[in-house]
Formats: C-alpha cells, sequence, structure tokens
C-alpha cells in the first residue's frame, strides 16, 4: 500500500469533529447526544456561577428531534459572535476577567454541537453597556448554521430600555453522523438535577413536546442533595453528615487557586464509590479523580489514627489488619470543587487530573475528620466496630482462599495417583519439616484420632476401613 505526501490531509475544524466525534463528544448515538445538549447548558450554568444568570428554560421537541436551551445571562458578545460558535480555542474562558469559574475550558464545546448539527441557530440579547466610557448599544443577533457552516445571520440595535438579554440556541443533531436522534432523557434529567444542586436558586425548566414542564431548583445546595440522594436510593446512614469545606490560593501559579465544598457520611454496605457523586466547577465527573481520592485518603487515615490512639481494637485481633481503609467503600458523599484551571482527563470531563487538589483535600478532611471522632465517642464506636467487622471478614476470606488452594492442590496430587482426596484432612502448616500423615483405618478410626491430632502439623487420610473377613463371609 503506498504512503506518500498525498495521503497526507490537513481537516478544518468542522470536517474534524464529523469525521471523528468521538473525540469531541466521548461516542456517536445516545451518549454522544448527551454530551451534545450538554454543551449549551454548561454554558447557562457558566453565567449562573458566576451570578449572571438566574434560570435556563430547555425544551425537546421528540418528533423533530429539536433541542432548545435559553438562559437570562449576559449573552454571548455579538462582535465575536460566529467565531464563538465555529472557530475552535475561541471563548471568554482562557482568562478570568470575564469567568472567575467556569465549566467550560477549551473553546471546543458549543463548536462541537454546532459541527454535528444539520441545523443550529444561536439568538443572543445584549444589554446596553459603558466600555472605558464608550456606550454600546443594545444588540439583538440571530446567528444560523448547518454542519458550522453559516447560513443567515441577522444584527440590530434595540432600544437600550429593554430589559431582555441572554441566549437562545435550538438544534437539530444529524442522525447520520450520530445514527439517532433519540435522548436518553433519564440521564440528562439526573444530570439537570445535579446542576440545580450546586448551583443554588438556579431555576431550571425542562420539558418534552406538550408534557407538563419538570422544574428544578433547590436553595439547600450539597446538605440538600445528600438528604434527597439519601431518600431516593433508600440508603441508610449510620453517622450524621459532616461538612469539609476549604480553600487553598497556590501563589505561584495565579490561575491554580482552588476551593472545595465536601460532606460525607458512612453506610453499612460496601458499595465501592456508586454513592459517591462529584464535580468540578458545576460539571459532574462521573469517574470522579483526584478530589475523591484525596477525600477517601483523608478519611481513611483519619479513623485509622483514631483507633489507634484510643486503643479501639481488641489484643486479639491484633494478628490482623484493622484500618480505615477497609470501609472506604462505605463512604456517601458529594465532592465539590471549584477550581480557576482545572485538568480534566479529556474534553468530556469525566475525571480530574489536577494533582495539586488531592494532598489539600486529603489533610482537610483528615484534619476535621479525627476531630468529629474524638468529639462524638459513641458515634465513632459504630465505625470502629463495623471496620472491626470488615478486618474479621477479610481475615477470614484470606484463610478460606489460603485453604481452598491447598486443597485444589492436595486433590491434584491425589487424583493423579487414582486416590479419593475427600478421604483426606488437611493440616494449616506450611513447613514440610513438621507436616506428619497419619493413615488410619477407616471412618470409625478416623474420627477418634482427630480428637487427639495436633491440627496444625498432623494430616489425616482414611483408608476404606476393615477388610472384609472372607473366610465367614456367605457368598
Amino acid at each position: 500500500m503506498d504512503y506518500s505526501e498525498n495521503n497526507i490531509q490537513t481537516l478544518n475544524f468542522m470536517t474534524a469533529v464529523r469525521t471523528r466525534p468521538a473525540m469531541y463528544v466521548d461516542s456517536i448515538g445516545r451518549h454522544g447526544l448527551f454530551k451534545i445538549d450538554s454543551e449549551p447548558f454548561q454554558n447557562s450554568c457558566d453565567e449562573a456561577i458566576t451570578g449572571n444568570a438566574t434560570k435556563c428554560i430547555i425544551h425537546y421537541d421528540k418528533s423533530k428531534g429539536l433541542m432548545s436551551f435559553m438562559d437570562d445571562g449576559r449573552g454571548i458578545p455579538i462582535g465575536k459572535l460566529h467565531e464563538i460558535l465555529t472557530v475552535p480555542h475561541t471563548g471568554g474562558k482562557f482568562d478570568r476577567n470575564a469567568y472567575a469559574i467556569s465549566g467550560g475550558q477549551n473553546g471546543i464545546g458549543i463548536k462541537a454541537t454546532n459541527a454535528l448539527s444539520i441545523y443550529f441557530k444561536c439568538e443572543v440579547y445584549r444589554l446596553a453597556f459603558d466600555d472605558n466610557g464608550k456606550h454600546h448599544p443594545a444588540q439583538h443577533a440571530i446567528y444560523e448554521y448547518s454542519k458550522c457552516v453559516l447560513r443567515n445571520k441577522f444584527i440590530a440595535d434595540f432600544p437600550d430600555s429593554s430589559k431582555k438579554h441572554g441566549a437562545y440556541i435550538e438544534y437539530i443533531s444529524d442522525d447520520e453522523i450520530m445514527k439517532t436522534n433519540e435522548r436518553d432523557i433519564d440521564r440528562f434529567v439526573n444530570y439537570l438535577n445535579l446542576a440545580s444542586y450546586i448551583i443554588p436558586n438556579f431555576y431550571i425548566e425542562y420539558s418534552v413536546d406538550n408534557e407538563k414542564p419538570l422544574i428544578l431548583q433547590h436553595i439547600g445546595g450539597i446538605e440538600e442533595f445528600l438528604v434527597d440522594f439519601c431518600k431516593s436510593k433508600k440508603i441508610k446512614t449510620i453517622i450524621p453528615n459532616i461538612r469539609v469545606s476549604g480553600k487553598f490560593d497556590n501563589i505561584q501559579k495565579l490561575d491554580g487557586s482552588f476551593s472545595w465544598d465536601i460532606i460525607f457520611t458512612y453506610n453499612p454496605n460496601n458499595t465501592g464509590d456508586s454513592n459517591i457523586k462529584s464535580y468540578v466547577n458545576g460539571i459532574y465527573t462521573v469517574a470522579h479523580g483526584q478530589h475523591v481520592s484525596g477525600m477517601r485518603a483523608g478519611l481513611s487515615l483519619a479513623l485509622t489514627q483514631y483507633m489507634n490512639e484510643t486503643n479501639a481494637v481488641p489484643k486479639a485481633l491484633k494478628d490482623i489488619n484493622v484500618s480505615g481503609t477497609l470501609i472506604s467503600d462505605n463512604i456517601v458523599a458529594i465532592v465539590g470543587v471549584s477550581h480557576q484551571n482545572p485538568l480534566y482527563n479529556g474534553q468530556t470531563k469525566e475525571k480530574l487530573n489536577s494533582e495539586e487538589v488531592y494532598e489539600p483535600i486529603k489533610q482537610m478532611c483528615k484534619s476535621v475528620f479525627i476531630k468529629w471522632l474524638y468529639d462524638n465517642p459513641k458515634e465513632a464506636k459504630k465505625l470502629v466496630d463495623m471496620t472491626i467487622d470488615y478486618a474479621k471478614y477479610e481475615a477470614e476470606k484470606k484463610k478460606l482462599k489460603e485453604n481452598l488452594i491447598k486443597t485444589k492442590t492436595v486433590k491434584s496430587a491425589f487424583a493423579a495417583n487414582g486416590v479419593s482426596p475427600d478421604k483426606y484432612m488437611q493440616c494449616t502448616s506450611n513447613n514440610p519439616e513438621e507436616k506428619e500423615l497419619f493413615i488410619v483405618e477407616g471412618e470409625s478410626a478416623g474420627g477418634s484420632a482427630s480428637k487427639v491430632m495436633k491440627s496444625k502439623f498432623q494430616a489425616r487420610y482414611k483408608l476404606k476401613g476393615k477388610t472384609l473377613y472372607v473366610a465367614r463371609a456367605n457368598i
């Protein structure tokens, strides 16, 4: 096969997105549509996080495959509207003058939505304002695209007395690329619901066709989120909720400062990460990352230190491993981070890779939790007892596994020689020099011998039993 300069291609942004959509929206199909729909909503969330928007109205027309979003934010600057919708790495989130904190980072998201849509419309209303003493009139603009190619545009001034401001976006995704226009409505609603908790008072309205709109708005923040999450999943918790908040100012890197807000508790069941919800700058990090790892490590260290300092583990259990790590999968938590310059695992932002958040969160969680344990000894005992139970279970499981391996080894050795492994009782020692084998007559003798044998180093094999006395037996 020929490979020369003629095989080398340079794709423009629109062609690149449409050729390799998974690179920009993670996948095609329903999962890819979820990412496409997340982008315009995230822009509205960024306006709400900065205090410039109070609501977002979303509608899905299933028959047309038409999605629409309307917010009351500042509206996209009209002079750069076309570039913001079509030119990669163009946006107002690369410095921190317009957005101190934002979910958008790379200037890609809404452009990918545009490129993967056969129809895309953006309508913007901007209020009149002064820029260094120069008056800018209130403006209204409409831009329409197909597959990221501009088809129509309209720009006009409107009365300064108008109070209308914000952005309206609607689009129909390209079935040829995405293979479907059917949305995962439940997943999208869960995503909207998460945003309504982590941006308190943000009004979100979502409707499908002519159905009654779903209203999502919460004022209690992550405390309300954890309570409602436990109710919806019927999660029983064994201690009260504990809040850990903090801030880290990175003096050497001005755009690397971050803060965190965490609320956690424990439940009796070992459920891994399924009962932990995490986010960064309003974006749900489904695969978690350094913020969650730091929290888990800090809580485990605090519980281990508390048990060691209070001699909470009985001396009889000194030979088994009892540490706070054993119940780290019992944590139920909401973990949020606001970061000026977060590093994610990719464009889809499902995992936070910013290593600098790990240590401060770990140390703060450890400090807050160990103080709570000392201040609440009765509640702390519940966690200690659960940890000890898990340690016993792990020790027993390890012992059973070792015995199973030994038994399988023995059975293989006996089977190769045509001898029944069911008649063999293994000893516990691994030292060949002290191990002994007792060969007994049968079931009766085997039972008697087991009462006096040392199971640590004496193994037993039962023969068939007494041989038939044929001289006295009939035919």
